[in-house]
C-alpha cells in the first residue's frame, strides 16, 4: 500500500485531522480521555525517578495506534471503493456464489501489497489460465 488516503485529506491549515474530527463527533470520549490523562499522571508521580519508562511506552504507543488508524483508514478507503466499483459494473451479471467469489478474490487482492499495476497483471494471469482451460474442454 504505497498510497495513503489519510495522509492525503490532512490539510496544514487544520489543527486536526479531518478523520479524527468525524471520529469525536461519532463516538465522543471526553470522559474517558480525561480519567486517561488523569490515571497518567498519577502513574507518572508514583513512578518517580523512573517516568522516562512511561514516557517512552507512551510515546511507542502513541506512534503504534497512529500507524494503526492510518492503516485502517487507507485499507477501509481501498475495499470501499473497490467494492463500490464491482457494484457500479456488475449489479446483476453474477450469480450468488459468483458475486461471493468475486469478493473474495477483490479482497485478496486490495489486501495484497503488491503495486496496482502487478495487482492487476496478477488477475490478468487468471484470466488467461482460466480462458485457457475453457479452449482445452
Amino acid at each position: 500500500m504505497a498510497r495513503s488516503y489519510f495522509k492525503q485529506l490532512a490539510r496544514g491549515d487544520e489543527p486536526e485531522h479531518p478523520v479524527d474530527i468525524a471520529l469525536e463527533r461519532r463516538l465522543p470520549q471526553v470522559r474517558l480521555v480525561r480519567r486517561l490523562r488523569r490515571l497518567g499522571s498519577r502513574l507518572l508521580t508514583s513512578l518517580g525517578e523512573h517516568r522516562s519508562l512511561w514516557l517512552t511506552l507512551e510515546s511507542l504507543l502513541v506512534e503504534y495506534h497512529a500507524n494503526r488508524g492510518e492503516t485502517y483508514f487507507d485499507l477501509g478507503y481501498e475495499h470501499g471503493a473497490a467494492s463500490a466499483r464491482a457494484e457500479a459494473k456488475g449489479r446483476g451479471v453474477l450469480s450468488k456464489a459468483g458475486h461471493a467469489l468475486a469478493t473474495q478474490l477483490r479482497n485478496l487482492v486490495v489486501q495484497s501489497e503488491l503495486p496496482a499495476r502487478e495487482r492487476l497483471l496478477v488477475l490478468l494471469d487468471t484470466a488467461w489460465a482460466l480462458a485457457r482451460d475453457e479452449d482445452q474442454s
